[in-house]
């Protein structure tokens, strides 16, 4: 396909700090003349005209829709499925869909019931713990893995990996059971960990937090609407945790019985290990 495609209008549901990121990049890489923003109500609607990123904003779905020929669903994902099943009353014939959600089977699911077609499941694997348009950057995409999870292979496949390809991602593609077994482990675990560190840690030991708790916790800042869709959709969420559970219990009793010498040999153990992981980076 033609790499230099271009979009009449693209409708990005959810003005989010991804939302943002993706109408900057777009116009950025002029992909489109219009970039539009559809918004939950017309308080956010003001708020997110005043930051300019977007062409257009409205918090009407008709309007929003009315001759786009591109729709990006970057909402939390129960309102991602939502938006699936009643898209095809609002767009055209031949407009394609994408969400950038973080769990793929449930979206999967739906997408092959309403947009079959049209609809290819995109993920990013970029993004920050920080929320709103107001802090979202044109250069997010770049060099980054996207793993796309079509339903079929045809053109609008094509279209939409060219697209992100345009972005400076680099596209990949899995089913959806693989991306969400690998997505637990690579980001749901981490997220959870970090969630329950920041939530261990007394209130009176917070004035020596060192750099390593930083590190660790960062994305415990991470919205809780979004982490609580992600947590609860993707069915291998509980399978990471309890692997890693398992580990820890290992390290406690290891250290419950002051085993120095096996306890190293594990530490040491999980150090070759690690150098094999970032060596893959």
């Amino acid at each position: 396909m033609n790499m230099r495609i271009k979009f009449k209008k693209i409708t990005i549901i959810g003005t989010g700090f991804m939302g943002g990121s993706l109408a900057m990049a777009i116009k950025k890489e002029k992909i489109t003349s219009s970039v539009w923003g559809l918004v939950r109500n017309k308080l956010r609607e003001r708020e997110v005209r005043k930051l300019k990123i977007f062409d257009k904003v409205t918090s009407h779905l008709p309007e929003a829709l009315e001759k786009t020929d591109f729709v990006i669903l970057a909402t939390p994902i129960s309102s991602i499925i939502e938006y699936i099943k009643i898209l095809s009353s609002y767009i055209q014939k031949n407009c394609l869909v994408t969400d950038i959600g973080s769990t793929k089977e449930k979206i999967l699911r739906e997408a092959k019931k309403y947009l079959r077609d049209n609809f290819v499941g995109s993920h990013p694997l970029c993004g920050s713990e920080k929320k709103g348009a107001e802090y979202s950057i044109d250069s997010l995409f770049k060099n980054s893995l996207c793993v796309l999870t079509p339903i079929k292979k045809n053109e609008s496949f094509q279209i939409i990996k060219n697209f992100w390809r345009r972005l400076g991602s680099h596209p990949v593609v899995l089913d959806e059971k693989t991306h969400d077994r690998i997505i637990a482990y690579t980001s749901g675990l981490p997220h959870i960990l970090s969630f329950s560190l920041s939530y261990s840690l007394p209130y009176q030991a917070s004035k020596f937090i060192g750099a390593s708790f930083k590190d660790m916790t960062r994305i415990s800042g991470s919205p809780p609407r979004v982490w609580t869709d992600i947590f609860l959709t993707n069915r291998f969420t509980e399978k990471s945790l309890q692997d890693f559970l398992k580990n820890i219990d290992k390290l406690s009793r290891l250290i419950e019985k002051k085993d120095k010498k096996r306890l190293s040999l594990l530490l040491n153990k999980i150090v070759q290990k690690h150098k094999k992981l970032i060596a893959t980076y």
